[in-house]
């Protein structure tokens, strides 16, 4: 039989004990425990679809001068991927899909381009006609896990179609074309048929780092610059291939903060009435 002290039937003293019969330890353990189980379910409503970095890591095989590149040097270009809503413009084939976009006022395709050599931030074309943007993916035949990012912004139609980007080099120089082409071993990219996925939701599947091999089918891997009237280009070998995701930002839901508000004022409310007791 344990041992039995005075103590081990003291009762809490009054100064101990809230106008509930709680003690305060006892109180102030349940309203946080409240105040974190509201908001975790503010927070935990599901996260908005993640988009996708394409990055590709090669070498320069090949530069105009005044690009900053040299040959040999080692590249990292990056197309993130949009996961844009429907309507999708997107061509299905039995062997690949392309997603594009051939208008300003169609669905945007990438929400960021960056890489070696590239400085600017990227803007979306909001007028003009064929920015040309095409992601192409391939699960057979000569498209047999091919992944071909572009960006093309079309510079023939005139300097309006600068995005933004250009030569870290040369700022007079922006980037009208980043096209990259090459099979993933091992891949293994699955069809796409109709109702054909948004690319970063597909993309999603494929997360992971590949080597790159040149296949018959785009095989341009280029960044082509302008200044409205000359053009610099560079070319490079691709030699691996990133698919990654961009971290999840969970959504809070307004109506749900409310409840978060309502929880944390009562609180406060009931505090302060035990205060003015108390004095």
């Amino acid at each position: 039989m344990p041992h039995l002290t005075p103590s081990t039937f003291a009762v809490a003293s009054p100064a101990a004990r809230t106008r509930f019969g709680l003690r305060k330890s006892t109180w102030r353990t349940f309203l946080l425990a409240s105040l974190m189980a509201t908001l975790g379910a503010v927070c935990s409503e599901p996260a908005k679809a993640v988009p996708i970095n394409i990055i590709v890591t090669g070498t320069i095989s090949f530069a105009n001068a005044g690009m900053g590149y040299a040959v040999g040097d080692t590249v990292s270009f990056t197309w993130q991927v949009r996961d844009f809503p429907p309507p999708l413009n997107v061509t299905l084939n039995p062997d690949n899909a392309a997603y594009i976009q051939e208008e300003a006022t169609q669905p945007v395709l990438w929400s960021g381009i960056s890489g070696t050599g590239i400085s600017g931030t990227y803007v979306p074309l909001s007028t003009g006609s064929q920015p040309f943007s095409r992601l192409q993916i391939g699960w057979a035949g000569n498209y047999d896990d091919l992944l071909s990012p572009k960006l093309d912004a079309d510079a023939s139609i005139g300097p309006s179609l600068n995005q933004g980007l250009y030569l870290t080099a040369d700022p007079t120089y922006w980037i009208d074309n980043l096209s990259f082409s090459a099979g993933l071993t091992g891949v293994g990219f699955g069809s796409i048929t109709a109702p054909a996925p948004t690319p970063a939701a597909y993309l999603a599947n494929y997360v992971g780092t590949y080597t790159a091999f040149a296949t018959g089918q785009f095989s341009s891997n280029a960044i082509v610059t302008t200044n409205g009237s000359t053009s610099k280009t560079a070319n490079f070998t691709p030699l691996s291939v990133e698919i990654s995701p961009l971290q999840a930002v969970p959504e809070i839901d307004p109506a749900g903060m409310g409840s978060v508000l309502a929880l944390v004022g009562g609180a406060l409310g009931l505090l302060e009435r035990r205060r003015r007791v108390v004095a």
